[in-house]
């Protein structure tokens, strides 16, 4: 009887142990599934961000992927896209070269590659891509369009014809392909079959303003102005806000010596786009035929836009006035050569005749050199878009220094948190996280924070008052006070939490950011306001040598020496080397600085500032690849001003 009732106890537990295993294998099923349904939507989700043209949030959604799922393919492949369309395209490369080694048979992989490959212009290596996507998906028109742009590029014409051709059979509406095809046949000055083509563009897509301003350009060609017109004329009905389109239509008007009307015209395409280098330019020289004042200001500003226009074929008016009296100068002046000197003021005479001559031929120059204005992707032109974000106007800067800086949890930039410290993260459970520190390089400077701030600062005067020994009392308002630019009392404050704790961190830290933040300021503004003494109460932290301060030796040694005990007493805190290393690069020590950047991404490898700053100084090394790829990499983790520095400086 007793053995039976311990089989049936065993019995028991074998069938309880079961059914947990059973609900574990369920539960564990279920999370599985969760977790693809979870991937399968983060990558929709990307996907729709980029066909949106969401290029920074669809890298987002591709990140989370990556981070989740790394064996996949297709994330890497659709980041790799988004990075194109940056014109990123070393960060580009690196993701679809991540995808084949996934998936080596992905047609699109391949394609992308091929089309990285052409914006690097390594036409070799874009046309064996080509050829490997067409070898995996030989019906793939977009395939066939794109290598013959390639082959267009590497002034293959006849051969991109073939190509686009091929791509119009397997897509008979594919405006691409018929919008190349005719630059290809333009650029063979084959213009019947250009124009058939932008005929065929216009049935496509009867209410695009691009088929009638291609099909007026190749007009433009033909010397059929007429038929130009009316083909700008109907571009800009279809698109009011197209600036090319007016530009081009006034150039038509200026080549039929209708130069009031278009003057109006170029007017109108600098309105729409102040940028437009070719419109002031024709301006200039429509200006200057009718004698009319602001063509020397157009030329100016032509030239400031686009270096290209810096030279012109003829003289101006004045500069042709200059010269005669050189001339005159020179014939009233007793020399054995006057005869050749006549013979070279006959040459420029005054004379009615031979102004109407001279008149002449400068219209005639000047008509050669008129600029037309083509957004098409002809090989070797640049087109901008201004809708994406590597094209905005930025100032490219190192970024700052990493510090403390203290949140209005209140305020509208509540929420804009910087890194996780425990040190930082202590002091805040310390004080109840009142005020809020944060770890950040980017402190809130507008006035509201900047009340703030001096309230803050009253309520640690009284909290000093009544307790002088507690040495973070002292760092706070030493940062308080350093937000709100009083450097020198604020460096008294850290000196005070150091003497009172002598291992207190993150007053060394703010001690060696304020020390350089301030001889940075003073920097700056004697540059400013060229001064030439500086207040006694800065005396020994800068060196005046002429016209241009330095950080004097001792200043420096106090500022490393700081550092360095931050790092002493914590080796992993990667911010200190991110600020040793920014120090480095004031000092123009950029190899040493490149150290102090690897050291803190070695630490943090998702330290994107590190990425950004350390790929500004290899671009400035002129190490462009590895510095574009610094900068691809703090594009992806965040940093989107990476991208306008990668096509400034890295393409």
């Amino acid at each position: 009887m007793l053995f039976l009732f311990f089989i049936s106890i065993i019995y028991c537990i074998t069938a309880f142990m079961k059914r947990i295993t059973l609900f574990l294998f369920l539960t564990l099923f279920s999370l599985s599934n969760w977790a693809q349904l979870n991937t399968n939507h983060v990558i929709h989700t990307g996907r729709s961000r980029l066909y949106f043209g969401n290029y920074t949030g669809a890298i987002e959604s591709f990140n989370m992927v990556i981070r989740m799922k790394p064996h996949l393919p297709e994330p890497y492949f659709y980041r790799g896209v988004a990075k194109l369309n940056l014109e990123d395209y070393y960060g580009a490369l690196n993701d679809l070269n991540k995808a084949l080694e996934i998936k080596p048979f992905y047609p699109d992989a391949y394609m992308y590659r091929g089309v990285t490959f052409y914006n690097l212009q390594e036409y070799n290596k874009a046309m064996e891509d080509y050829s490997e996507a067409m070898k995996l998906d030989g019906e793939n028109a977009d395939i066939f369009n794109n290598r013959g742009i390639c082959k267009a590029a590497m002034r293959d014409f006849e051969g991109a014809i073939d190509d686009y051709t091929q791509s119009i059979n397997l897509k008979p509406k594919n405006f691409n392909a018929y919008l190349n095809r005719s630059i290809a046949y333009q650029m063979l000055e084959q213009w019947d079959k250009a124009i058939d083509d932008c005929n065929q563009l216009i049935r496509i897509r009867p209410n695009s303003a691009m088929g009638y301003m291609s099909r007026g350009l190749i007009k433009i060609e033909k010397e059929d102005f007429a038929g130009a017109l009316r083909d700008f004329d109907m571009a800009i009905y279809l698109d009011p806000q197209n600036a090319f389109a007016y530009q081009n239509r006034g150039l038509v008007k200026q080549q039929l010596e209708s130069y009031e009307a278009a003057i109006m015209d170029y007017n109108i395409a600098i309105e729409l786009d102040n940028r437009m280098a070719s419109a002031y330019f024709n301006r200039g020289v429509a200006r200057e035929v009718l004698g009319a004042d602001g063509y020397q200001n157009d030329y100016h500003y032509a030239e400031l836009l686009d270096p290209r226009y810096a030279k012109r074929p003829w003289l101006t008016a004045e500069e042709r006035e200059q010269q005669q009296q050189q001339m005159l100068k020179a014939w009233n002046t007793p020399d054995d050569d006057k005869d050749k000197d006549k013979e070279e003021a006959d040459s420029i005479s005054t004379n009615d005749e031979m102004k109407i001559d001279i008149e002449d031929l400068k219209r005639r120059k000047m008509r050669a050199n008129l600029v037309v204005e083509d957004i098409r992707d002809i090989p070797g032109n640049e087109n901008e878009d201004n809708g994406r974000i590597q094209d905005q106007n930025i100032d490219i800067t190192l970024l700052p220094l990493f510090g403390i800086s203290i949140i209005d949890k209140n305020s509208a930039g509540y929420g804009t948190i910087g890194y996780f410290n425990l040190a930082v993260e202590k002091l805040n459970e310390t004080y109840n996280y009142q005020p809020y520190l944060t770890l950040s390089n980017q402190p809130e400077k507008n006035k509201q924070a900047t009340n703030y701030y001096k309230n803050q600062i009253l309520i640690f005067d009284q909290l000093i008052k009544q307790n002088t020994k507690i040495g973070n009392n002292y760092l706070y308002r030493g940062i308080l006070k350093s937000l709100t630019n009083d450097y020198q009392d604020a460096i008294s404050d850290f000196d005070q939490a150091i003497k009172l704790d002598e291992r207190n961190l993150l007053a060394y830290l703010m001690r060696a950011n304020t020390r350089f933040e301030m001889t940075s300021a003073i920097q700056n503004y004697k540059q400013t306001q060229n001064l030439k003494s500086i207040d006694e109460s800065i005396n020994g932290v800068l060196n005046n040598n002429g016209n241009k301060l330095e950080i004097s030796n001792q200043a420096l040694d106090e500022i490393f020496t700081d550092y360095s005990v931050v790092l002493y007493m914590n080796p992993d805190f990667s911010f200190a080397y991110f600020n040793r290393g920014n120090l480095y690069v004031k000092t123009e020590r950029y190899f040493d600085a490149l150290e102090e950047y690897n050291k803190a991404i070695s630490i943090d490898p998702d330290f994107a500032e590190a990425y950004y700053n350390r790929g500004l100084l290899k671009v400035l090394l002129n190490n462009i690849e590895s510095g574009a790829k610094d900068l691809s990499r703090a594009g992806e983790l965040g940093i989107t001003e990476s991208y306008n520095v990668i096509k400034r400086y890295c393409n």
